[in-house]
């Protein structure tokens, strides 16, 4: 029997002069929300900015109950607040969840914590709830890891991520990024080879009205973070939510397989060698209606061997089209997507068969 203690999840709330701002009700839900988790090795770890509006006393007054450990100094703002957050974090386990929003299901980090154990995965992701500054419902989005070329791909307080993965990346980017370096941070750990897991659960309330991801600057600033990682000519091309043949291959040898097939998923055939982003994937659904790309067998490249090591049949899967090559060199067969329509063609030149899927 396993009597070893589950892993310590360590969830960060930066804020700055709660009271000031009227958002005290709000860190109360978001407080409670992490109380009522059924997971017992949860710290609740409050970055304060050093408020001025008796934000500290209150703050104060629940680390003396022992719900919170407080940490109340000058900041140069949200991200270095989080990055100070990773340091002083005492989990295996980090979440960030910012002090106007909350967690609606008390499974939260049980369901996240339990999916990281279990697949060794870099991180956890999962679907959220919008809602107005009232608290009343908005809509619901789902998550697609294949978007995250073009877009955030998930909501960050729905993000458990291995501290020594925080660790290893630097965090996040403070001195360069004002609102997007939470999605420059995903786009780092994705590039750099690490997988996520998937938790069926919408149980994140992230509220309208507060520093928005969809503001102008967050999507300059995206630009520039894929200028940066990609070159200016991908980030151009993905700025319009398109990729190409040549982009495809880039990104697809930099992530983990499971994220470049669910890349598949996420795009469509836009003409010869282009592929547009399914906009209507993410938006406004529920999680029972997302259709979740395939796990660790779900690959991008498969290969046939004899004996174990005798090659005989590759097959490379690419947004337009399916290559099989035998002895791994030598092209067989081709099936091109075009649309609704198939086309198969003998030693990739040789045209055999057309059909119109319906």
């Amino acid at each position: 029997m396993n009597t070893a203690s589950p892993p310590l999840v360590t969830v960060v709330t930066v804020c700055f002069n709660l009271l000031k701002n009227k958002r005290g009700s709000c860190f109360d839900q978001c407080l409670r929300s992490v109380q009522q988790q059924d997971y017992p090795c949860i710290e609740h770890l409050v970055i304060d900015g050093a408020s001025t509006d008796g934000t500290v006393d209150m703050l104060q007054e629940y680390e003396r109950q022992g719900i919170i450990r407080l940490i109340s100094e000058p900041d140069s703002g949200i991200y270095e607040a989080m990055n100070k957050g990773i340091r002083h974090a005492r989990g295996k386990y980090v979440v960030f969840l910012n002090s106007d929003d909350f967690w609606h299901d008390a499974k939260a980090v049980s369901a996240s914590a339990a999916a990281l154990e279990r697949s060794g995965a870099a991180f956890s992701y999962a679907p959220r709830t919008i809602v107005r500054e009232d608290g009343s419902f908005y809509c619901t989005e789902a998550a697609a890891l294949g978007v995250f070329p073009c877009q955030m791909p998930f909501c960050h307080q729905t993000m458990f991520t291995r501290r020594d993965i925080l660790l290893r990346m630097n965090g996040f980017d403070a001195a360069q990024y004002r609102s997007a370096a939470d999605y420059e941070l995903i786009l780092r750990i994705l590039l750099g080879g690490h997988q996520g897991v998937y938790v069926p659960l919408n149980f994140t309330s992230f509220r309208l009205g507060g520093f928005s991801a969809g503001d102008a600057l967050s999507r300059q600033e995206c630009h520039m973070a894929r200028c940066r990682l990609l070159g200016e000519s991908a980030a151009k091309l993905l700025q319009a939510g398109s990729l190409d043949d040549d982009l495809w291959n880039l990104l697809s040898e930099k992530v983990a397989a499971p994220v470049a097939v669910d890349m598949l998923r996420c795009f469509k055939d836009d003409g010869p060698g282009c592929y547009r982003l399914r906009y209507g994937l993410v938006r406004k659904e529920t999680e029972e209606s997302l259709p979740v790309a395939g796990g660790a067998a779900s690959r991008c490249c498969a290969e046939w061997r004899l004996l174990g090591f005798l090659p005989i049949l590759r097959c490379k899967i690419r947004p337009s089209r399916t290559d099989f090559l035998l002895l791994n060199w030598l092209p067989l067969l081709r099936v091109r997507r075009k649309r609704n329509r198939r086309q198969l063609f003998l030693f990739f030149f040789i045209p055999l068969l057309s059909c119109k899927v319906l």
